[in-house]
């Protein structure tokens, strides 16, 4: 059951970006921070991707792999994306750097 379900506490399902950051964290609590850990995010809102620096910062060793999605992409896109990042995976699994990705929007 996630920390969402369990809150009884209306005001806090209300600030969900402070829910975000209580459940990405609590991941932390029960991990052991000082293994070499690969954190793979991907999301279409920058809440989530600053959710997971927070938790990367909580560990001693870790590997930040984060993939920003468009925006409220339509079915098309999303099909687009998600089908780019299975093709590429085991790159952004095995890499050994921190990296930060927008998946699916033209270079400038």
């Amino acid at each position: 059951m996630s920390n969402w379900q369990e809150s009884s506490n209306t005001s806090d399902r209300k600030n969900s970006k402070k829910w975000k950051i209580e459940s990405y964290l609590d991941i932390a609590n029960k991990s052991n921070l000082g293994l070499l850990t690969n954190i793979i995010s991907m999301a279409d809102n920058m809440s989530d991707i600053d959710c997971s620096k927070k938790l990367a910062e909580k560990f001693n060793n870790a590997i930040l792999k984060s993939l920003k999605f468009k925006d409220s992409p339509n079915l098309d896109e999303l099909n687009k994306e998600i089908s780019l990042v299975c093709k590429q995976f085991h790159h952004l699994y095995n890499g050994i750097k921190n990296m930060s990705i927008k998946v699916g929007q033209k270079r400038q």
